[in-house]
């Protein structure tokens, strides 16, 4: 077994700090990949990673330097330590070696000088003190009980979500994401096909269930789990809905960070005192990127910001509702009927003056046949909106919102965009071509319903990060 440690347990900000692998004798290896985590805080995440051709110290042991330069002065955990053994004909070019699992936990700590540098032991006990106190606060009950004159009693609660891919565990104000690396499987809906062509016709057809199919449905339907550690409630029912409650805004601020909706289908409560569990079904009342990790979206701050901006902003919580909705429908139809009445929406909150003369970019004011717009009328108010937010530009926000209007358009009133022919208005009709030609040239791909999905997003994320942070003031 390979031993992962360091020559030292401190290093002074900006030297390089070794680390040195032990390894079996006779085993080579081109590159070594470190990843370097922060630690005593609810949700550690990569602060440093590198990959580097190792130094051969002897027949068993190679070497690496951490370059602290980009590192605060804190307390790290190397976590892992990736070894790639350069072969091209290996089935497995490279062997993960994970902290706590395959090598002891390996803590360090960048300082400002030598004298503030202090013993491993100290370090490590600073690190027990501030995980054991970030435990204690994820365990803390959350009390709902409208009656506290009554003990009521103490649950444990497991929500199940369907259709979003979540890689990172992650934990909240005393609630936590935990991801599964599975998905649920389609041998329900394979079953029933079986038994109708059994029970109803004459074919006697029979496909069979086999382990390839069972991968890909599962894949096709990743699950992840909220956990709620401790709930205090008058009654099971009460601790049900408020978990399910809770989960659902969870659901709203992934449908952002995650780009991806997803639906609650059950929930398991099992009461703390007895042991005794309960599983209830969750009727769908409720798709996405497919990595995962914080650039991903999967950022603590980021979902905490949006929980608590739906908190504060009841009508952000709505059109966040819409946004879920729109990534729901697979037909683009759909999506641009939705995703522009956001727009309107979101654009009606600014209360923009109809009389105000409609500028660009730039601040000059656009005209036309002669006469200035103004900023009145749909496509003008959304403009402005896109402008002050500084989202795009004069030519392609103009470009972008018309067409996305002239799309909307052709299906609001003909069900589809290849109807946009018989639209009344001739320039609306005229950027329902140039959308039309643009996405022919493109082979088939929608730039339109792509920008307009990421505008109304960022758009989204802004507001409820503006709101969380009134909330908080």
């Amino acid at each position: 077994m390979p031993i992962v440690e360091l020559a030292a347990s401190s290093a002074v900000k900006g030297d390089p700090l070794e680390l040195r692998l032990h390894h079996e004798q006779g085993t080579e290896y081109a590159q070594l990949q470190v990843e370097v985590f922060d630690c005593g805080v609810p949700n550690p995440s990569s602060k440093l990673g590198f990959g580097t051709t190792p130094r051969r110290m002897a027949e068993d042991k190679v070497a690496v330097d951490i370059d602290t330069r980009h590192l605060a002065t804190g307390v790290y955990e190397v976590r892992l330590v990736r070894l790639h053994d350069g072969g091209e004909a290996n089935e497995k070019p490279h062997r993960d070696l994970v902290a706590g699992r395959d090598f002891p936990r390996t803590f360090f700590e960048v300082v400002d000088s030598s004298e503030a540098a202090r013993p491993l032991a100290l370090i490590q006990q600073d690190v027990r003190r501030l995980e054991q106190e970030v435990e204690r606060r994820f365990l803390e009950p959350v009390d709902i009980r409208k009656d506290t004159s009554v003990p009521g009693a103490m649950y444990t609660a497991f929500v199940f979500i369907k259709d979003v891919l979540v890689g990172t565990r992650i934990r909240l104000d005393r609630v936590e994401l935990i991801p599964t690396n599975d998905g649920i499987g389609v041998r329900d809906s394979h079953e029933f096909v079986n038994r109708f062509l059994e029970h109803n016709t004459s074919t006697g057809i029979v496909f069979e269930y086999g382990g390839q199919l069972e991968a890909q449905s599962r894949r096709a339907s990743p699950v992840c789990v909220v956990h709620f550690p401790a709930v205090a409630s008058n009654s099971l029912d009460a601790a049900r809905d408020y978990c399910v409650e809770k989960t659902n805004a969870l659901l709203l601020a992934l449908t952002l960070s995650r780009d991806a909706a997803g639906s609650i289908f059950d929930a398991v409560l099992i009461d703390r005192s007895t042991g005794q569990s309960t599983k209830f079904t969750i009727p769908p009342a409720y798709v996405g990127n497919l990595l995962t990790g914080q650039l991903a979206g999967e950022s603590a701050t980021s979902l905490e910001a949006y929980v608590n901006g739906l908190s504060a902003d009841s009508m952000g919580a709505f059109l966040v509702e819409l946004f879920s909705e729109a990534r729901r429908e697979r037909d683009p139809r759909y999506q641009y009927i939705r995703l522009w009445q956001l727009l309107e929406l979101l654009a009606d909150q600014e209360g923009f003056d109809p009389d105000e003369p409609l500028r660009d970019y730039e601040g000059t004011v656009m005209e036309e046949n002669g006469s200035p717009r103004l900023s009145r009328g749909s496509v003008h108010t959304v403009f402005r909106l896109l402008r002050e937010a500084q989202l795009g530009s004069t030519e392609q926000t103009w470009k972008d919102v018309n067409v996305w209007f002239a799309f909307r358009s052709a299906v609001a009133h003909y069900g589809a965009l290849s109807e946009f022919n018989r639209l009344s208005r001739a320039a609306v009709k005229n950027w329902a071509q140039v959308g039309i030609n643009a996405i022919a040239e493109a082979q088939g791909h929608d730039q339109f319903l792509d920008s307009l999905r990421w505008t109304a997003r960022l758009l989204l994320m802004r507001r409820l990060v503006r709101a969380a942070a009134g909330a908080s003031q």
